[in-house]
C-alpha cells in the first residue's frame, strides 16, 4: 500500500483519516462527503498534488502549509475560518466555498490560481479598502 499514488474514499462516512499518515506516495487523495474534522495527521503526505474535502466538518487545515506540490485543493462545504496556510502555495485551483472565511489576504497576489470558488457562509464580513 506504501506505493499507493491514487486514492478515492468519497462517500465512506469516514471519521478518522489516522491510518492515511503511512501513504506518503499518494499524490492524489479524495476524501469528499464523509465526516472527517480533522486532518492533521496527513501531514507526511509531502506528494500531494490534488487534496479534494468537500462535505466534510473540517475547521483547521493548516496543514495543508506542508503540500508544497498541492496544485488542487478543494475544501467547500466544510467549516474553515482560517486560510492563512494557502499564502505560500502555488494553486492551480481552489474551491473554499460554503466555508465561514472572513479574510481573504492569505490569497492576495496569487496570480496561480486560474480556478477559485468562493461563495461564502456569510456572518460579518468586513471589507476595506
Amino acid at each position: 500500500m506504501k506505493q499507493l499514488q491514487i486514492l478515492n474514499l468519497n462517500k465512506n462516512k469516514i471519521e478518522s483519516v489516522n491510518d492515511l499518515k503511512f501513504l506518503v506516495n499518494i499524490t492524489r487523495l479524495n476524501l469528499n462527503s464523509n465526516n472527517i474534522e480533522d486532518i492533521t495527521c496527513l501531514s507526511k503526505l509531502k506528494d500531494l498534488r490534488e487534496l479534494h474535502l468537500f462535505k466534510n466538518r473540517i475547521v483547521d487545515i493548516s496543514v495543508v502549509r506542508n503540500f508544497r506540490k498541492l496544485v488542487i485543493l478543494d475544501v467547500s462545504k466544510n467549516k474553515v475560518i482560517n486560510i492563512d496556510a494557502l499564502q505560500n502555495l502555488y494553486l492551480v485551483k481552489l474551491n473554499v466555498s460554503h466555508n465561514y472565511i472572513s479574510d481573504f489576504s492569505p490569497l492576495q497576489y496569487r496570480a496561480s490560481v486560474n480556478t477559485f470558488h468562493y461563495k461564502l457562509f456569510c456572518r460579518v464580513l468586513k471589507i476595506t479598502s
